[in-house]
């Protein structure tokens, strides 16, 4: 069945880190897809109530524009701290001959292989090492950043792959920024009783929760140079013409794609 629009199609608008250069990798906006209002109209989520043939679709244009290679594998978010490991020569496709993995976090040195994952207020977190030439993709909410997941992708890819975190490069994409991102005790309580700092400011009788700082803390913790992480410091809530806001949006938004993958051998 084709997309149902009334709008033209044009190519997406994406963004690409200055850091990560030598490997496939982009951020969508909310421009450039077949989707009609309030999921205007580059909606890349499956679980919206947008028809699944535009989101396929808008998927396709995303994926192209990110020029993104081979098999194309997307994430099946828990918000928590699971990270999925595809390896060179091994088969990484799940059980169910579904083209999904499972967790907030996935990492592959595998050619040939890219993998999405959808956005709209949590933080992107695009990772590459260019010695091992390993790839990482993350997920970080709230709950995923106090469980640490930039933490869990860096023991990971050293667990796996022998990466060393000096060599890693991090992006840090566009999300809902601290100058809009209030929250309440019970979230703070849930970093405290995980152990995982926060990074927070007082507003009058607000707090707001930094996910940038937090994530770009987590990964100085465990080696990540500082001048090897790359903070955009856009907020999707302050551009909610270019980004799908949960929050600003009050739930009746889209969401918007990040990808990134290895190009086949040879």
């Amino acid at each position: 069945m084709p997309p149902v629009t009334t709008q033209q199609t044009v190519r997406p608008f994406v963004r690409r880190s200055r850091l990560l250069h030598g490997v496939t990798h982009a951020v969508g906006t909310r421009h450039g897809g077949v989707s009609p209002a309030p999921y205007a109209t580059l909606n890349v989520g499956l679980s919206t109530p947008d028809s699944e043939a535009n989101v396929l679709e808008n998927r396709r244009l995303l994926l192209e524009a990110c020029g993104a290679p081979g098999q194309v594998f997307s994430a099946r978010l828990e918000h928590g701290r699971h990270v999925s490991v595809f390896r060179d020569g091994v088969d990484g496709t799940p059980a169910t001959q579904e083209d999904f993995f499972r967790g907030d976090g996935v990492v592959s040195n595998s050619p040939g292989t890219s993998f999405l994952m959808t956005f709209a207020d949590c933080v992107p977190l695009l990772f590459w090492d260019p010695y091992r030439r390993v790839i990482g993709l993350a997920h970080a909410g709230w709950r995923g950043t106090a469980l640490r997941i930039s933490e869990a992708m860096i023991e990971t890819v050293q667990a796996e792959f022998g990466c060393r975190p000096s060599d890693i490069l991090v992006s840090i994409g566009p999300s809902i920024g601290p100058c809009c991102y209030d929250v309440g005790p019970q979230v703070l309580e849930n970093f405290a009783e995980n152990g995982t700092y926060a990074s927070v400011r007082p507003a009058g009788e607000k707090c707001m929760l930094d996910l940038w700082n937090t994530n770009r803390c987590q990964l100085a913790s465990v080696g990540v140079r500082d001048e090897h992480i790359e903070m955009l410091n856009i907020c999707t809530s302050c551009h909610v013409a270019d980004y799908f806001s949960h929050r600003a949006e009050h739930g009746q938004t889209g969401r918007f794609g990040a990808c990134i993958g290895l190009a086949s051998k040879g």
